[in-house]
């Protein structure tokens, strides 16, 4: 009997070789943070990234109106889609239809990478016709997820001036709280 043993492929491998128009569904094991490793790599690669949260408690009244044309205008800049969901996105048929577009005139920048969270979500709760014909997987484990710089690094976090400024609303009156020195205001 021949035994086989591959090493599984690693994330960097994966996210290199992937292609830039079919969206990356990311499944992982309990304790990994997908939200950091992607923000962690789009760092560590310099491309912008947009993080799109859809679970309750966020705005979702445009159906994904926005989050469509966010999406579209990553596509042609080249940065990274990560959408962070606790359900599968309500608005998934514009956005394959409008990825369909793009793809048809050959409108995606080799960069432009869109995953989409699907850590939290049973099976039932994704469509077959996506797991199938709409993405690829990839299922991170601690065996798959290299070191990077700044993974998990909670300096580099405190040090990234979009984690420091946060804005904070009251009725009519906003007012934003910084952590830093003050004469960067």
């Amino acid at each position: 009997m021949f035994e086989f043993n591959e090493d599984p492929i690693k994330l960097h491998s994966f996210i290199k070789t992937a292609s830039w128009n079919v969206p990356i569904a990311m499944f992982s094991t309990p304790g990994l943070n997908i939200v950091n490793t992607i923000c962690s790599l789009a760092n560590y690669y310099g491309v912008g990234l947009e993080v799109i949260r859809t679970d309750p408690g966020y705005d979702n009244k445009d159906e994904g109106d926005d989050s469509v044309e966010l999406i579209e205008k990553c596509a042609f800049d080249g940065s990274w889609v990560l959408i962070s969901t606790s359900k599968f996105i309500s608005f998934h048929k514009k956005l394959f239809t409008k990825l369909d577009e793009i793809r048809a005139a050959a409108g995606f920048v080799n960069t432009f990478r869109l995953f989409i969270d699907l850590q939290g979500l049973r099976h039932y709760e994704i469509p077959d016709s996506f797991l199938h014909s709409r993405c690829v997987r990839f299922y991170m484990s601690e065996i798959n997820t290299e070191d990077i710089e700044g993974y998990n690094d909670v300096w580099a976090n405190l040090l990234n001036e979009d984690i420091l400024k946060v804005e904070h609303f009251w009725g009519d009156e906003s007012s934003i709280v910084y952590a830093g020195d003050e004469s960067e205001i």
